[in-house]
């Protein structure tokens, strides 16, 4: 899980290029509380982390309880076609805080885990599937929502029962 995000080239390249040399490694990225689509200004691929496209990068919007995309001025999620894959809840959940003992989560950062989590569970059922399976099973078998539509890969958000089933299931090339 990747809930880092950086603007500065430099970083950009070098963290594209380790995941290049992992490509058995799933990273699960954070799509950003930036409250626009991924791939407009300042957030083009060269510049924005989760902007990217590739087998075992999964990158993640946040959702409310209900399902929608979490859209408030600060810290909506990031979103848009060909980068966000999915979507899973990051808001309202309970998160231990420096100052205040417990709070409530409301950004990507919340999401992301949410979605390794899911991703690690599949893994733990199949642990002969690739990255790229992986992905693509959590992709697959996402709960498609009018929410979502167009706004991410999968058109709405990871169902963890239907993705570990289908990783029980399936049966690595």
């Amino acid at each position: 899980n990747l809930s880092y995000v950086t603007n500065v080239r430099a970083h950009v390249e070098k963290i594209r290029e380790a995941m290049q040399r992992n490509a058995g490694i799933l990273f699960v990225l954070a799509a950003g509380n930036v409250n626009r689509p991924l791939g407009s200004d300042g957030l083009e691929p060269d510049r924005f982390l989760p902007a990217m496209h590739s087998p075992n990068v999964l990158v993640v919007a946040n959702a409310k309880a209900d399902g929608s995309r979490f859209s408030e001025s600060f810290g909506g999620s990031g979103y848009g076609q060909p980068y966000v894959d999915v979507a899973m809840r990051g808001v309202g959940l309970p998160v231990a805080t420096v100052t205040m003992g417990y709070g409530n989560s409301r950004g990507t950062s919340s999401a992301a885990p949410n979605a390794a989590a899911a991703a690690a569970r599949c893994f733990l059922l199949n642990p002969s599937l690739s990255a790229a399976e992986v992905k693509e099973i959590l992709i697959a078998t996402s709960e498609v929502s009018s929410y979502w539509d167009g706004l991410v890969n999968a058109n709405g958000l990871i169902n963890e029962a239907a993705a570990m089933h289908e990783a029980m299931n399936r049966r690595s090339n």
